[in-house]
């Protein structure tokens, strides 16, 4: 079965008549306090922009498993009220496919979400089945409506380790599908991530960037596997280089700003950990001195893509590698930007370079302040 919102070419899926189609999206994450910003973007603003998410899938990464589910519900009643059980959460990979778990909780808190303490934030309401969920079986289910749907065009979004992603191709390889069409890959519209680094300047390592090295036999499986042209990355660099000026994060996500709405009180609030000027003095918490570049907020730069494409002004066509077994350089994204070894290597990833900030700050303020145009 092929269906009719697009046809393949060189295993690349084409779309037909895209403005009539529903877009769903797919969220796989780690949840951690970047990630927030992201889902909430996405469940705050995706009427708005045509989006319905669908699904989100938790994978271990900035905080465990189990805590992963619970920011996700975080998220979904900071957007949706007390109580909020759409869209549906599913639990996925609790460890990476070596055994390691690598957290980055000396970033996001031990929470994943900042430490917020003061009792804003209540623990939501969280179904049990949400906890036994299978996040492969539950992807798959998505894919398989939307591809005997001519009327669904779908966009996988990656937040986080590509454990995931890595073992729903797996599963689709070890138990055969009917025909090519039904591989995740042609279902996708757009497989989005945010991960890696282009320029061998990584944050967990001297050249690898988080998600990739938390695993990095899952990310070297996806790049070498998903051979289409849909593949779309948010790099590290991408991120840093379009960070938020620190007088900007301040006028959207500084405390006690009267003009919040509820999305605002609560990124504000797990923000405020990590990004946050702790002012007064007596109120200061451990925390990390601010970048004179501003706040790098990496994973809303990889959801807005998924919004508006216009977000991004420029990329590249590239072919990506991933290093899994030098102990030095494990994780590294190595990147053909157009080798001059002789060999011709299919360049089927877009990697983004340069940002629409003024969209980006416009897309950060409408979650985050009713009434604004």
């Amino acid at each position: 079965y092929i269906s009719s919102n697009f046809v393949h070419d060189m295993g690349s899926p084409i779309q037909k008549d895209r403005s009539s189609l529903e877009h769903w999206l797919i969220i796989d994450t780690d949840a951690g306090i970047d990630d927030a910003v992201a889902i909430c973007l996405a469940l705050k603003l995706g009427q708005q922009y045509g989006v319905m998410v669908k699904l989100i899938s938790c994978v271990q990464g900035n905080c465990k498993l189990e805590q992963v589910v619970i920011n996700v519900a975080k998220c979904r009643e900071a957007c949706g009220g007390r109580g909020c059980k759409v869209p549906k959460i599913c639990v996925g990979s609790n460890k990476a496919l070596n055994g390691t778990q690598v957290a980055a909780t000396f970033f996001h808190g031990a929470d994943g979400l900042g430490n917020v303490t003061d009792g804003s934030i209540a623990d939501p309401i969280i179904d049990e089945n949400e906890f036994t969920s299978d996040a492969i079986e539950c992807i798959l289910e998505v894919a398989d409506e939307a591809s005997k749907r001519n009327d669904v065009r779908l966009t996988l979004l990656a937040l986080g380790p590509l454990t995931n992603i890595a073992k729903v191709m797996m599963k689709q390889d070890k138990d055969g599908v009917e025909n090519e069409s039904s591989l995740l890959m042609n279902v996708v519209e757009e497989f989005v991530l945010m991960g890696g680094c282009g320029n061998a300047q990584g944050n967990i390592t001297r050249v690898a960037e988080f998600n990739i090295y938390n695993d990095a036999e899952a990310a070297d499986y996806v790049f070498s596997n998903w051979t289409n042209t849909n593949v779309v990355v948010a790099s590290w660099e991408y991120t840093v280089k379009h960070a938020l000026p620190w007088e900007t994060f301040d006028e959207i996500f500084g405390l006690d700003n009267i003009r919040h709405n509820e999305v605002g009180k609560f990124l504000s609030k797990i923000l405020h950990h990590t990004y946050g000027n702790h002012e007064p003095k007596g109120d200061k918490v451990e925390h990390f001195e601010r970048s004179k570049s501003g706040a790098v907020i990496c994973d809303p730069c990889a959801l807005i893509y998924c919004l508006d494409k216009e977000t991004a002004s420029s990329f590249e066509q590239v072919h990506i590698e991933v290093e899994c077994k030098s102990e030095l350089t494990r994780g590294m994204t190595v990147v053909d930007w157009g080798s001059y070894d002789g060999v011709s290597r299919s360049k089927n990833v877009k990697w983004l370079i340069d940002m629409d900030n003024e969209r980006f700050l416009r897309m950060l303020r409408a979650a985050c302040i009713d009434g604004l145009q």
